[in-house]
């Protein structure tokens, strides 16, 4: 049978606290007054504070997370220029062999094309999140390569790949005088070249999305 409900009756809350989540196999009358509790509840919410008073407050919170996304792309901003890397003279045509042998030159790498180079460490905590990230770009068919910093021989180098499902191809910066010479500050650092130029670059954890649309932005402008 069905429950009345005595909306000034305070044993509603009671049945509410006792009968948060009823069992719908077992759905006794307890658990139909509970739930008629909480349908009065969200209707006497929705008389209190009509249509007008709800979008007002929902601008507000919109404008507040407006100004809190602002304020934190010009945080980002701010703190990617102090930590700018500065792209050595004749760089792009240096020849760089990767731990698989293979040769390339960050010229060739990024001719006519957007690139990216990654500088990450085996022992950074972040570039656990950001290799993954930088794994998709790669799978992507955007030119990838990593500057495993610091990480070991290049042995220890494809063993960590291989542990972590990585695949993009890595110069070994074992001594990091190419991250010095760079003057990397922090990392993960990622750089965005075009023809073996430095277009953009950001450092700390970056999102997938964040990082294509970066890319994008440069093949446009770079």
């Amino acid at each position: 049978m069905l429950v009345k409900l005595n909306v000034k009756n305070l044993v509603c809350a009671k049945h509410v606290a006792q009968n948060n989540s009823p069992n719908v196999n077992t759905f006794s009358e307890s658990n139909q007054k509970a739930l008629l509790c909480k349908a009065f509840f969200i209707y006497k919410t929705i008389i209190q504070y009509p249509p007008q008073y709800m979008m007002k407050t929902l601008l507000h919170y919109a404008k507040s997370l407006l100004q809190a996304v602002i304020i934190f792309i010009l945080l980002s901003l701010i703190v990617d220029w102090v930590r700018k890397p500065n792209q050595p003279l004749q760089s792009a045509a240096q020849t760089i062999t990767l731990t698989d042998g293979q040769t390339t030159s960050l010229q060739s790498f990024s001719q006519n094309r957007v690139a990216v180079v990654y500088f990450w460490g085996s022992w950074c905590r972040i570039c656990s999140y950001t290799s993954s990230t930088i794994e998709k770009l790669h799978q992507d068919n955007i030119p990838t390569l990593g500057v495993a910093l610091r990480s070991g021989s290049d042995t220890d180098i494809a063993h960590h790949m291989q542990e972590n499902n990585l695949s993009f191809p890595n110069f070994n910066d074992s001594d990091g005088l190419m991250a010095q010479k760079w003057n990397i500050a922090v990392t993960p650092t990622i750089i965005i070249l075009k023809d073996g130029k430095m277009i953009h670059h950001t450092s700390g954890l970056s999102s997938y999305i964040g990082l294509k649309i970066r890319i994008y932005l440069a093949d446009i402008f770079g």
